[in-house]
């Protein structure tokens, strides 16, 4: 009875039942978990985690120094990535800076750069900036993912205080995290010997809202603040002399005789030989390797360069200076003299403006998904620049350092950029029309795609759907962590989560455009306080003020939707990061809680309504958006989904991380669009709820009880990076189908990548292409299928399986948990008790104690099975809307006296109403049993037992205020242009054409007193004889020739003819027929020497020459004779 009553009203009165650490889990009170359950560490599990040289050290054996070392260029700063590099070897990882996106660039990178992404042990820092640090927390965490044991960080800093109010150490429970502090002296391990040596900046030019305070330059850590804020490390790290190798040659020329006197020279010692012969170790040794000098250089500023001048680290000769600087310091002519005097066989630049390709992966997979859909899935914007990438030649001894660049230090070799990638479009849609499955799917669909696209180039440009990130937890290569950008207009973005990394994305997608989308951007909402929904949150912000400032605008405040307890890691985090502006400057700060009601509304009385609802109202009318609501849902401490609602009519629902919601299901009624987190697939039901996340058929089911037009999945676990098993098993109600166990694909379930840009438009398209995503990652997409398929043949298949929930929930919350070895997975996904115990727990919506049950009732009114808990920043337990406090308030039950001194609890309890951990509440306890022992009768009897159920009076509702109602009237389309007639004129009639003629030609003139002109020409061929004559013509010319030679006529201005030469003989004044005829005689006394005349008149007639003259003419043009 008393244990009725108390479940009652532990739920009737919405009692807020919080727990500590060590306290048991909510979960596992509801579930029948009497107690905790610690997890064991595995000694195995534990031992082979470790590293093979930490092992030989703890079994007594000397692992030796490692025969290869690597320096590799993680980033060089291009496209807005951070500059970092790694020196890596056999046995450890040592990485310095740690920006946005190293830790994806590590995993991407691991099997090319054939390094081990867990044995990444140290981290080293050369300054206090987020370039630098701003990856940290994505990176342990990663590395947490990897089973690592221990962190060690080297920084100008106190990175340890850093992580305390950013994450919480409580979540890094199962790592040690250490900080090496340098003024106890340098670092040593089996590899390097590292030492930091301090810059210092000499004038330090601050802006007058700088925080940072002008020190004088010291590079003496004893004699100075232990981390201010100009301080700059500089590491010089130098491997251990290598030693020589023992020659079997030389043994053999020496007489050694091969047994345990090789081995002692091996190692360094001089032996004996039994003929009394001395053989020293180094007379049979090769010779070793001299130490290696490295130098990690970081130099912000030309105000650090008489520091570094100044410093020891010029009497060193080095291997490698790796050069950190901007590029502006790196191509000044001060820093490159020093750079000249140094002493040393490689400069290393890493250079922010030398192209290379940072992830090859997320172009390869952008430029297969855009050959399937160009609309959909956009080139990335430096796709074009990277295809046609040429590495620099190295200068003298100065080489670029482009990402995958690695300089071998240990055998010192030369720099090698052969493992450096460019773009290779072509190659990748080879390699996906390779795949046959693809090429089938992708065929048979490709017609009906390209008329739906060219359907949906009508709709309407905005809302506009950019994926960012669409995996969860840690990044891998197609997927990052959280991140979803709208255009809700073309002035105004809003931006749901913002994960590490983020920025980058944004920079990937737009390029050269990046800085006026970080401009537009207005809003940005988190919905619960994880790392991957939050870690480039101030990376966004610095880079919009800085777009802000390169537009030359005064910068407006973010305006940030967030949860409580961020305002004090923001504070904490721009205190630590930012020295030109506060928190409080750059955001202005929307608690989700504060619209789980959505928007507030504007009343006309005046007073009513406080200046930060006026300012949200207005805030977001000027926008469209006239619907905000948030809903608080299960998975952590104050976490929310979001409802959006556009004056357009659109609408958006987005559910963050959460299991099932039943409230967010009603907020969410009939929007257009839902992207929901489904981390599982299908068949994990349990598992999910262990980490309270939902399946993708439970997504699904979301989206159907909303309503929802069409849904998107979203928030992918890494184990389904490249393609997610979606399935959904038939409904309940279906019998047949549900005995065939047909699985079925909704017509309205899309798949999210990264970089997908969608139109609500483009939604009908995007699902169809599910059926051919799963073609293109076939042999992934199978595996799944056929893991699905076992889990379905086996039923105990969770049972064999247990290591794989209990080592997730070890590793994730760093507590322990109930072990699930009596509990198995319904259909529905939830929890049956195990058999006799009688202990309460919940099962399909009742309160159950032993035989009796009473109706379940919670604070939002979900299901008993949806409570939220989860473990807090602190590592407690909490409930929905409690706050972390220890144990719970008696006195909050409502119990009487009577009922009080029934649980046998110490009266100071009861009068003070102290807080009570669980375990000391004897829920179960009778200290007076009654024990009945009667005689077994022939039938078994009949107990019967009364239940009294008793429901409290509801509170009193507050008095009903004024009833506004108000006409919201829908949006009227545009009028049309009115409608405009008029009359013309008749047409006018075509007039008659235009007739032209052409005037005849004139008639010439005709000179009655020409002028003749004569000219000859001399023939010196001797064959050249006259035209055929007519005999009385050859007559007449003979007694011409006759009369010419007894008297030959006198002519006037005549030149003697010269031989070889022409001359011209003018003729002025012919006038009568002698003249003319002494012309002819003329011709015929010289048509013997072989002469032409030819006689035409002074106005171009040539007509008028005696024809017989003209035949002579003719003879002669078709000779081909000179004719001038």
């Amino acid at each position: 009875m008393l244990l009725i009553s108390l479940a009652r009203r532990a739920f009737q009165n919405r009692t807020q039942i919080r727990f500590s650490s060590s306290s048991i889990d909510i979960a596992d009170f509801i579930r029948g978990m009497s107690q905790t359950k610690k997890l064991k560490s595995d000694s195995t599990s534990s031992v082979m985690n470790k590293p093979r040289h930490v092992r030989m050290k703890e079994r007594g054996r000397d692992p030796g120094l490692t025969s290869r070392i690597n320096l590799q260029v993680i980033s060089n700063g291009y496209a807005g990535t951070s500059k970092s590099l790694v020196l890596n070897s056999d046995q450890t990882n040592y990485v310095f800076n740690c920006g946005e996106g190293t830790q994806r660039t590590l995993q991407e990178k691991n099997t090319i750069w054939e390094i081990k992404f867990s044995k990444t042990k140290h981290l080293f820092m050369t300054q206090k900036s987020w370039d630098t640090m701003g990856g940290i927390l994505g990176l342990c965490i990663s590395l947490k993912e990897a089973y690592l044991n221990e962190i060690t960080f080297h920084a100008p800093c106190d990175v340890i205080d850093l992580l305390k109010h950013w994450k919480g150490l409580e979540a890094f429970s199962n790592i040690k995290l250490e900080q090496h502090d340098y003024d106890k002296g340098e670092f040593q391990d089996d590899c390097f010997k590292i030492k930091a040596i301090p810059l210092r900046a000499n004038n330090l030019i601050l802006s007058p809202n700088s925080k940072r305070q002008c020190v004088s330059p010291t590079n003496d850590l004893s004699q100075m603040k232990k981390y201010p804020n100009d301080l700059v490390y500089a590491y010089l790290c130098e491997t251990h002399p290598f030693p020589g190798s023992l020659s079997a040659e030389l043994c053999a020329f020496h007489r050694v005789p091969p047994n345990e006197l090789r081995s002692r020279l091996k190692n360094g010692e001089d032996v004996t030989l039994p003929d009394g012969r001395l053989i020293r170790s180094k007379d049979v040794t090769l010779p070793g390797e001299p130490p290696v000098r490295v130098l990690i250089l970081d130099c912000p500023s030309l105000a650090y360069l008489d520091s570094i001048k100044s410093n020891e680290l010029n009497s060193h000769s080095y291997h490698t200076i790796v050069h950190l600087a901007p590029s502006a310091i790196l191509n000044n002519d001060t820093y490159r003299s020093w750079m000249k005097s140094m002493n040393t066989t490689h400069h290393l630049l890493l250079d922010e403006t030398q192209v290379n390709v940072h992830m090859e992966a997320i172009y390869r997979y952008q430029t297969q998904l855009n050959y399937i859909d160009d609309g959909i899935f956009p080139l990335l914007s430096y796709h074009n620049i990277l295809k046609d990438l040429k590495i620099p030649e190295p200068v003298d001894n100065i080489t670029y350092g482009l990402t995958s660049s690695r300089i071998p230090i240990r055998p010192m070799l030369a720099p090698d950029n052969s493992k450096v990638v460019a773009i290779q479009p072509q190659s990748y849609i080879d390699l996906l029309l390779a795949n046959e499955e693809f090429k089938q799917t992708f065929t048979a669909t490709k017609q009906q795609l390209q008329a739906m696209h060219e359907i949906a180039k009508t709709g309407h440009s905005y809302p506009e759907i950019i994926f960012l990130g669409t995996g969860s937890a840690c990044p891998s290569k197609p997927r990052n962590t959280s991140g979803i950008l709208i255009n809700v207009n073309d002035t105004t973005i809003f931006l749901l989560e913002c994960a590490e990394g983020t920025t980058g994305q944004i920079r990937h997608f737009y390029g050269d455009q990046s800085d006026d989308v970080l401009f537009r951007i207005r809003f940005v909402y988190i919905s619960h306080m994880h790392a991957d929904h939050l870690g480039g949150l101030f990376g966004l912000i610095r880079q919009r003020r800085r777009a802000f400032e390169k537009f030359g605008h005064q910068y407006e405040k973010l305006i940030l939707l967030c949860p409580n307890k961020y305002v004090d890691v923001g504070r904490k985090q721009w205190g630590f990061f930012s020295s030109e502006s506060s928190f409080d400057d750059d955001v202005h700060i929307v608690f989700n809680r504060s619209l789980t009601n959505g928007l507030p509304s504007m009343t006309n009385v005046g007073g009513e309504n406080t200046d930060e609802e006026k300012f949200l109202f207005e805030t977001f009318k000027s926008v469209g958006v006239h619907g905000v609501q948030t809903v608080l849902v299960e998975h952590i401490y104050d976490a929310h989904a979001l409802v959006l609602r556009h004056i357009d009519g659109w609408s958006l629902a987005f559910s963050g991380d959460c299991k099932q919601s039943s409230d967010f299901i009603q907020a969410g009624q009939n929007v257009d669009l839902l992207i929901h987190e489904s981390t599982y697939e299908t068949g994990l039901e349990v598992y999910a709820s262990q980490m309270r996340h939902c399946t993708m058929a439970q997504a699904i089911d979301v989206g159907r009880r909303m309503n929802a037009k069409y849904t998107v999945l979203w928030h992918f676990s890494q184990r389904y990076a490249k393609i997610p098993f979606l399935s959904e098993r038939a409904d309940e109600d279906e019998t047949e189908q549900k005995e065939k166990k047909q699985a079925t694909r909704p017509e309205n379930v899309c798949i999210s990548f990264d970089f997908m840009r969608i139109h609500l438009s483009d939604l009908p398209r995007a699902c169809e292409l599910v059926p051919i995503f799963e073609s293109m990652f076939y042999e992934e997409w199978l595996t799944l299928k056929k893991r699905q398929t076992r889990r379905e043949q086996e039923p105990d298949y969770f049972a064999k399986n247990t290591r794989m929930i209990e080592s997730k929930r070890k590793h994730m919350s760093g507590k322990s948990s109930s072990s699930p070895e009596n509990w198995n997975a319904q259909d529905s996904g939830q929890y049956a008790a195990a058999a006799g115990d009688t202990s309460l727990h919940s099962v399909h919506g009742q309160i159950h104690a032993g035989p009796h049950s009473v109706p379940a009732h919670t604070d939002n009114g979900m299901d008993p099975n949806l409570l939220n808990n989860d473990v807090n920043d602190s590592g407690a337990f909490v409930t929905a809307g409690t706050a972390g406090q220890v144990g719970f308030d008696i006195r909050t039950l409502g119990l009487s006296e009577q009922e009080l001194k029934e649980t046998g609890l110490h009266p100071s309890l009861l009068s003070t109403g102290r807080q009570l951990p669980l375990e000391q509440y004897k829920i179960n306890y009778d200290p007076n049993p009654i024990i009945i022992r009667k005689q077994i009768p022939m039938e078994m009897p009949t107990y019967k037992q009364q239940v009294i159920v008793r429901y409290l009076r509801p509170p009193t509702p507050p008095s009903p205020g004024p009833l506004i109602i108000k006409e919201v009237r829908e949006p009227q389309a545009a009028a049309a242009p009115p409608l405009v007639i008029r009359t013309r004129a008749p047409r006018e009639k075509t007039p008659p054409p235009i007739i032209i003629r052409e005037a005849p030609p004139l008639v010439p003139q005709i000179d009655s007193h020409p002028k003749y002109v004569t000219r000859v020409v001399r023939n010196n061929d001797p064959s050249f004889s006259s035209p055929p004559q007519r005999q009385q013509q050859q007559q007449q010319q003979q007694q011409q020739q006759q009369q010419f030679q007894q008297a030959p006529p006198q002519f006037q201005n005549f030149d003697s003819f010269d031989a070889g030469t022409v001359n011209y003989e003018q003729f002025n004044g012919i006038q009568n027929g002698n003249r003319f005829n002494h012309e002819i005689n003329s011709f015929g006394d010289q048509q013997q020497a072989g002469w032409v005349t030819e006689v035409v008149s002074s106005n171009g007639i040539t007509s008028a020459a005696p024809p017989h003259l003209l035949d002579d003419i003719y003879r002669a043009i078709n000779n081909q004779l000179p004719r001038v």
